[in-house]
């Protein structure tokens, strides 16, 4: 039987070498994109393990979600693990969480003498843990601190202040208050990261550290928790976010919005950072892009978010052009076991006959071989 090699074989072959290719490229294309929005792969860094998942809620600013909400986030969630027999050591927390809200500009001076404005986000718990910022001097702050008065500036704006990003422990001053500089982050590094974040000067100080600004505290020497006692515009959150077990698919995730829903209807939005850029949950994406692309609400986003919901748009577009890439791929090996399966049934008795010869002739050498084997070993012997 001979194959004949037809000008729709042609066709068909070239298809499928474009088809696979694109979905090489889609590929690609997808996971570079994916890869640049490690903020949302935080729970891999948090846990090696794979039970473990990130979510965020991002609230509106009259949602009425402060830092007194925190602790009460936290008992319901270690609840939650309780119900399924997961504890935390002593001494350890199977739950993790940051929290923030931007609170607009303010004035900043350093030893320059130079004053400039910059965007200043207020940030409490483990907030830097869910950032992809490349730390380049110094530390970040966080709530255990001894001292709350410590600020985190942006790479501009540490040379527009100081002329240098090595300047940790440095005082600069803050509306008129001194802090001192905690360290120092580079730029986004990002395509879509720079285009949300947009120009200008950035910096994060602690909840503390905006009492200190507006004139609540006189002074922040204390270990106070961040939660403390202050105005509810200080203690105002618009960004939470967590890490914590899962046992099962969506039991966190599911723990975690049950407690917005029963609290903060309608002045909320969650995302499962570590399900979102899934396949499954980009098709979901896809048939909800009038969603991701119009805005109907006053739920605020910081920039990080605004650009992983960016990349979720286009990624739902790359994915869903990739399935469409792998039809040709599915309807040729249909066909090629259809085909197998008739030319199979036409030339049933020839191929069975062929199989019965080739196993005939293999066991009569095998036999041969062997006898061949024994009388040379018996004359051998004699």
């Amino acid at each position: 039987m001979k194959f004949k090699l037809k000008k729709r074989h042609i066709v068909i072959a070239a298809v499928n070498a474009a088809a696979a290719a694109s979905i090489l490229t889609l590929s690609l294309v997808g996971n570079a994109m994916i890869k640049d929005q490690a903020y949302n792969d935080s729970a891999r860094f948090w846990s090696p393990d794979k039970d473990f998942t990130q979510m965020s809620c991002f609230l509106s600013d009259d949602s009425g979600m402060t830092t007194d909400n925190v602790m009460a986030v936290r008992t319901m969630l270690n609840k939650k693990l309780e119900d399924v027999s997961l504890v935390a050591e002593d001494g350890k927390s199977l739950i993790t969480d940051g929290y923030s809200k931007p609170i607009g500009k303010m004035s900043f001076q350093g030893n320059t003498n130079k004053t400039t404005e910059a965007q200043v986000t207020v940030a409490g718990g483990n907030f830097f843990l869910f950032r992809n910022f490349i730390l380049l001097h110094g530390s970040y702050f966080s709530d255990s601190d001894l001292r709350q008065d410590g600020v985190v500036l942006s790479e501009n704006l540490a040379w527009e202040l100081f002329g240098s990003t090595d300047i940790a422990g440095m005082t600069v001053t803050v509306n008129s208050r001194d802090f001192f500089v905690c360290g120092v982050i580079s730029e986004p590094s990002s395509k879509l990261d720079k285009k949300t974040a947009g120009e200008g000067y950035r910096a994060y100080i602690s909840y503390k550290g905006a009492e200190l600004v507006n004139g609540s505290q006189s002074s922040l020497s204390d270990s106070t928790s961040a939660a403390a006692s202050t105005s509810s515009a200080e203690k105002g959150i618009t960004c939470y976010e967590c890490i914590m077990p899962s046992p099962v698919k969506n039991y966190a995730y599911n723990s975690f919005k049950e407690y917005f829903d029963s609290n903060f209807k309608d002045k909320f939005e969650t995302v499962n950072n570590t399900e979102r850029f899934s396949s499954g949950s980009l098709v979901k994406a896809y048939k909800k892009r009038s969603e991701l692309a119009v805005r109907d609400s006053a739920v605020i986003f910081p920039y990080w978010e605004n650009a992983s919901r960016i990349a979720e748009f286009k990624l739902s577009s790359v994915y869903f052009w990739r399935r469409i890439c792998c039809i040709p791929l599915i309807l040729t090996a249909l066909w090629l076991i259809v085909r197998l399966w008739i030319i199979g049934g036409k030339y049933k008795r020839r191929l069975t006959s062929f199989l019965a010869e080739t196993i005939n002739d293999t066991m009569y050498k095998i036999s041969t071989r062997k006898q061949k084997k024994d009388e040379l070993s018996s004359e051998r012997n004699a």
